[in-house]
């Protein structure tokens, strides 16, 4: 949601959260056999292998609305909002 609407992000780097690393490869198969084709089926995303790279769906707006309203919610547990760029922006600390 950071990045602009035409804008393609790199994996698996663009999904990569800075203070919870997770091991690269682990991370590329985790993404090619389950988070980008379940997204990819939804129409939230789209992504290739080559270069390995994922941006909006046609549907993006529609799980956008629902990350919002899920970072702007008051009660939101810090350890949920750790690490995550979005949840940290929109939430803030509380």
């Amino acid at each position: 949601m950071e990045s602009p609407p035409e804008r393609s992000l790199s994996l698996p780097e663009a999904a990569n959260m800075p203070d919870y690393r997770l091991d690269p490869e682990r991370l590329t198969h985790d993404l090619v056999h389950h988070h980008l084709p379940m997204m990819e089926r939804a129409g939230f995303i789209e992504w290739r292998r080559e270069p390995f790279e994922a941006s909006r769906g046609d549907r993006f707006e529609e799980i956008a609305a629902v990350l919002e309203a899920i970072a702007s919610y008051e009660d939101l547990p810090q350890r949920l909002r750790t690490g995550c760029h979005l949840f940290e922006k929109i939430g803030g600390d509380r």
